[in-house]
């Protein structure tokens, strides 16, 4: 399924999935703080100057080349490039260049490179990233990971030594973005991962992307896809609205697995239970 594919439809894999808005608007008593990189400052020292703000939405403004590791661990942050852009390089390629670990956060029009991963979220609800060029970095430009729901629009995201996208337990809603000239894949959906490709969240109107010239698959084979003409992957789904519902835990938490697939094991089972029935016999 390599190529350049358009007009992408929905798809993911039906284990777990996904209903995402767009960006929370800003919450009452937003705060904003400039960040001038290349004046010396960094990103991670204006969130944790923030830190003991009152509640409510964080917007911090970025110019310049910034050199750092930055991890978000509040809620309702607003990272966004000021007037003449910004760039945020990793320099250390065992952290990930942006780490994401709360909810409510946007990441907007910023050049993203370095680190291990480029972005990175875990546990994190309606995370938006748009207008992003997520380039060269360690392993892949965008992952997604368990607990966390994203929708990346308008982002450029290549030249990554893996994936471009992976959703690893992670949903997705991609629109609107190029993902192209990546190692591996351009989209990469596994361990229950769920991807809405090509299509808003309100399943009302298309938002192509353009996925071309990656390593491996544009999109994963087991997907179920619509684009061009017709529909292919693990069945064919026109749409799809299921409701999850984040819950925060103590406990680490993943996608239900079985031997065999859970898909499977389950149609082999029922059909042995009226195997049995149908001869009234005990099915174990």
């Amino acid at each position: 399924m390599n190529g350049k594919l358009r007009h992408l439809g929905v798809s993911g894999l039906l284990v777990g999935s996904l209903l995402l808005g767009g960006p929370a608007p800003a919450r009452a008593g937003t705060l904003t703080k400039t960040v001038d990189c290349g004046a010396g400052q960094t990103i991670a020292g204006a969130l944790q100057s923030l830190l003991a703000a009152l509640p409510g939405t964080l917007r911090v403004i970025i110019t310049g080349i910034c050199n750092e590791n930055v991890t978000v661990a509040r809620d309702d942050v607003i990272l966004v490039a000021g007037v003449g852009g910004a760039t945020v390089n990793g320099p250390d390629l065992t952290i990930n260049t942006i780490t994401v670990n709360a909810d409510r956060v946007t990441i907007d029009g910023l050049e993203v490179t370095g680190g291990r991963n480029g972005i990175t979220a875990q546990g994190a609800g309606k995370l938006t990233i748009r207008n992003c060029d997520v380039h060269d970095t360690g392993r892949s430009g965008i992952a997604i990971g368990y607990g966390t729901s994203a929708t990346i629009d308008n982002c450029l995201v290549q030249n990554n030594p893996l994936d471009g996208i992976n959703a690893l337990g992670g949903t997705i809603i991609v629109t609107n973005s190029t993902i192209s000239a990546n190692a591996r894949n351009g989209i990469f959906i596994l361990f229950g991962g769920v991807g809405q490709i090509g299509v808003n969240p309100r399943f009302d109107a298309a938002g192509p992307n353009t996925i071309s010239n990656n390593g491996g698959n544009g999109i994963p084979s087991y997907v179920a896809a619509c684009f061009g003409d017709g529909c292919f992957g693990t069945g064919t789904i026109k749409s799809a609205r299921v409701l999850t519902h984040n819950v925060r835990s103590l406990f680490w938490t993943g996608p239900l697995r079985s031997p065999g697939r859970l898909q499977n094991t389950f149609a082999q089972e029922s059909f042995m239970d009226e195997l049995a029935a149908s001869v009234k016999a005990d099915p174990v």
